[in-house]
């Protein structure tokens, strides 16, 4: 994905025709892919009874189902939408997220009793997201019932369920602000005569992994590979997905039209069980609440394609990486549901929000500004166990910006750049901030228009580490990177770098790697626990718990106001984006009046910051728990309050840098800021 632009068309000519659900293709195959066959919508999972998968112990399956060939499109939940919420929308099938957010592309126009739901142009084919578990099974009992059109009535339902009727009892779904429904009753499983479902962890795995031709094996990757997909534009080869690997594989938005990589299907047939988006499925998470999803995505890397990754979600959650396909039932007989035409746009589409919002500079900075943070010796929080550091230090009061990261590349990686401390996604990429251009002698970065305030992105731990010692030294500027810039070792530097990965190894070495900073470390990452404290510890709360569940010194779930903002007011989600396209991020210190005891600003929301501690799994059915990861804290601007919240820690492999990937620096105290 070099532009400077984020409204950028898919770089490769043409949008292919696709299979609907009704079996019908719409659209026209462009020359590059007129020799990729893609068949029916829907693919026959047969082989009941096959054995699970040796390690996982799943994806056995007693019955022959049907799986969608592909993910559900934009153009067919916008048919669905046209048909269930043109008169009203109370469940919320349609967000605003989907309008304004990135890679959301259905808009609503009109006025309630006559909304009319149309997609931006080139984009019909692309992956619905930002829709909930509940609104996806709330699809499929649209199609359970054969997709009526106009309001439900009592002998004719449209998207409701009860114990009798409907793919899904959805008494117990959230049935509007007045009303939220009870979710701890949700139903386990779909009806035992449901037409279409969402598909379970085992039909899922299934219909991806399982290869009937080789004596009942599964693959570990849905691509009918062992080996890792390529990361590439389509058609790719046998073996390609749309998934981050240091670089988008296509071009903002960076989701594919559904069967791009038709050569890289399933043994049955399905498109993108690797990368694009991550699918809903209808299994919950231990039985609880939380909904699983699966598949890796466009935004996500390859560690997340296997068979043995999972992830999960609260059902109510909409988010960018998040779409759904659908199962069916083999046997059933009855009408197809209605073709989907690519809706037509009745008028130019707005602007995305925050598109044209500038809003005051801010100049802030994540290298020149630090907080003391003192009372040292203090209890760890009684309720997370996190928090106590028995040492003053002092904390970046902002995250480092794209300016600051600028001046570093421009100091250190002018001639060269050995240990990618600048990615093309930096500048190209959704929410980069960073240009590079090449000269015949040297490189020079800057940072893009409207983004020098707002954090850096892209950021893995290495590039962190290495920031931290080129600080430790002084910000040297010799246009290299080398012992005394970005370099050290045991003795020198902040960080020990001998033994770093080079940037396309991405095995972890934990034993190898450095603990911690050395032990004469200027500037450095903070380790959770100078984190949590910095975030979440005020010394002057009464009671038995001297700390706050967000960083601005609330226990209440902040709100997402933008501008002004007030003293609860952080860039996440609730509800809906703080900020639209193209920057998402809100500049640092942004929400002046929201800040921690300590003065720190944007420690919860607008980018996920690196720490220097390792994460430790809870146990085996944690997540990532078979990876060494480094602890993530603090949300972002694309995740909602369960990120900003002192109960979460997220694992990070050290050696990923995604677009909500940030940093914040922490220093011994009394440094003197050049």
């Amino acid at each position: 994905m070099a532009l400077s632009s984020l409204a950028m068309p898919i770089s490769f000519a043409g949008v292919i025709g696709l299979a609907v659900l009704g079996g019908v293709v719409v659209g026209s195959a462009s020359a590059a892919f007129a020799d990729v066959p893609l068949g029916h919508a829907w693919v026959r999972v047969g082989d009941p009874g096959n054995p699970p998968h040796a390690s996982t112990g799943r994806g056995a399956v007693a019955k022959v189902f049907l799986m969608g060939r592909g993910e559900i499109t934009n153009a067919q939940y916008a048919q669905f939408l046209n048909a269930v919420a043109a008169g009203a929308d109370p469940y919320g099938l349609w967000h605003r997220d989907q309008m304004e957010g990135p890679m959301g592309f259905i808009r609503r126009q009109g006025e309630p009793g006559a909304f009319v739901y149309t997609v931006e142009p080139g984009r019909e084919n692309l992956p619905v997201v930002y829709v909930s578990w509940f609104a996806a099974a709330r699809f499929c009992n649209w199609l359970h019932y054969g997709q009526p059109s106009g309001p439900a009535t009592v002998d004719r339902p449209t998207t409701e369920g009860d114990a009798a009727r409907g793919a899904y009892d959805t008494e117990n779904f959230p049935q509007g602000p007045e009303s939220p429904g009870d979710v701890t009753l949700l139903p386990a499983t779909h009806h035992p005569d449901a037409r279409y479902w969402l598909p379970t962890l085992d039909q899922w795995i299934k219909a991806g992994f399982y290869e009937p031709e080789s004596g009942g094996s599964y693959w570990q990757y849905a691509t009918r590979s062992d080996a890792v997909p390529r990361a590439e534009a389509p058609p790719g080869g046998t073996s390609s997905a749309n998934y981050y690997d240091r670089d988008w594989a296509v071009a903002y938005p960076h989701l594919t039209p559904i069967g791009s990589y038709a050569r890289s299907a399933s043994a049955y047939g399905t498109y993108d069980q690797a990368g694009n988006v991550m699918e809903w499925l209808e299994t919950s998470l231990s039985g609880g609440i939380k909904r699983r999803f699966a598949g890796g995505a466009a935004a996500r890397y390859a560690t997340m394609l296997t068979i043995d990754y999972g992830d999960w979600e609260d059902p109510d959650h909409r988010l960018m990486v998040v779409g759904f396909r659908v199962a069916r039932r083999a046997d059933d007989s009855g009408p197809e549901p209605v073709p989907v035409v690519a809706p037509t746009v009745v008028a130019p589409p707005p602007a995305k929000a925050g598109a044209s919002v500038a809003h005051a500079p801010h100049f802030q900075s994540g290298l020149d500004d630090f907080v003391r943070v003192d009372a040292p010796g203090n209890p760890a929080d009684p309720v997370h166990g996190r928090g106590a550091v028995g040492h003053v230090y002092e904390i970046a009061r902002y995250e480092v910006t794209n300016a600051d990261y600028a001046a570093f590349l421009n100091a250190v990686a002018r001639r060269d750049d050995p240990y990618r401390l600048y990615e093309p996604s930096m500048g190209d990429g959704l929410l980069g901030g960073v240009l590079r251009t090449a000269t015949a002698v040297e490189f020079t970065y800057a940072p893009k228009p409207g983004w020098g305030a707002r954090p850096a992105t892209y950021l893995n731990w290495y590039r962190v580490a290495r920031l931290a010692n080129w600080m430790h030294f002084g910000r040297p500027d010799i246009g290299a990177s080398e012992l005394g810039t970005t370099e050290g070792d045991a003795t020198v530097g902040a960080y020990d770098t001998t033994r770093f990965p080079m940037p396309d190894d991405d095995e972890v070495r934990r034993d190898m790697l450095p603990a911690r900073r050395n032990p004469g470390a200027r500037y450095f990452l903070p380790t959770e626990d100078e984190w949590f404290k910095a975030a979440y510890f005020d010394p002057t709360r009464e009671g038995d718990r001297p700390y706050w569940d967000y960083p601005i010194r609330s226990d209440e779930a902040p709100n997402n106001v933008y501008p002004p903002g007030d003293a609860r007011s952080v860039n996440y989600v609730v509800d809906h984006f703080c900020v639209g396209m193209p920057f998402v991020l809100t500049p640092v210190g942004a929400f002046p009046a929201a800040r921690s005891y300590f003065g720190t600003h944007d420690q919860g929301g607008n980018v996920w910051e690196w720490t220097e501690s390792w994460r430790v799994p809870k146990g085996p059915a944690d997540w990532r728990a078979n990876e060494s990861t480094r602890v993530l804290r603090g949300g972002s601007a694309t995740y909602t309050y369960i990120g900003v919240s002192a109960a979460n820690a997220d694992p990070g492999h050290p050696n990923h840098g995604l677009c909500v990937y940030g940093a914040r620096l922490a220093r011994r105290p009394n440094e003197q800021t050049r």
